[in-house]
């Protein structure tokens, strides 16, 4: 009935998410352009459309070499270097109006996003690719302490902030 080969499925999915996220992201910004909560949802929705767009070229790269699907590899782990601590900030700012970050944790949070950038763009984070079994696989670096510690850690911390928040809020917050 379906002919659809995994390539075809990928792009349909990505058009969807990509499009369901603009316009989540939009909608929410536009509804209250000054609210640094719907700016953080905005960022964020901006770095999922990002990351949509360039985890299918690292995946299917333009050039098909391994320097190339090497680069679009980096590309990815930058882009997810920006969504750990937009997350953060989004949930910390939720489901207030204000920027209230201290700039005591402001300051590193922001450095660790900054260094888990700039390590992903270099050797430092994947070094390498390898192709057991024909796939690629990239060879991580030392820096990839770095970037778990700025994505996965910030991630798991957004979810531990958010349970935090739920139970210390009052009913009409809950609801």
């Amino acid at each position: 009935m379906f002919n659809f080969d995994t390539q075809d499925f990928e792009v349909i999915l990505s058009l969807i998410t990509f499009f369901a996220s603009t316009t989540l992201g939009i909608l929410t910004f536009v509804k209250d352009p000054k609210s640094w909560t719907n700016r953080f949802f905005g960022i964020l929705a901006f770095l999922v459309n990002a990351y949509i767009v360039v985890n299918f070229l690292s995946l299917h790269p333009p050039h098909n070499t391994p320097e190339s699907q090497l680069f679009w590899i980096r590309i990815v782990m930058f882009v997810c270097s920006f969504i750990g601590p937009t997350l953060l900030l989004l949930v910390l700012s939720f489901p207030g109006r204000l920027f209230a970050l201290k700039k005591k944790f402001f300051i590193p949070l922001f450095s660790l996003m900054v260094l888990s950038a700039s390590a992903s763009l270099s050797p430092f984070v994947f070094s390498s690719l390898e192709y057991p079994n024909g796939n690629p696989v990239p060879v991580p670096g030392p820096g990839i302490v770095i970037f778990l510690l700025d994505f996965v850690g910030l991630f798991i911390t957004s979810f531990g902030v958010l349970i935090y928040k739920y139970r210390k809020a009052f009913d009409q917050e809950k609801a």
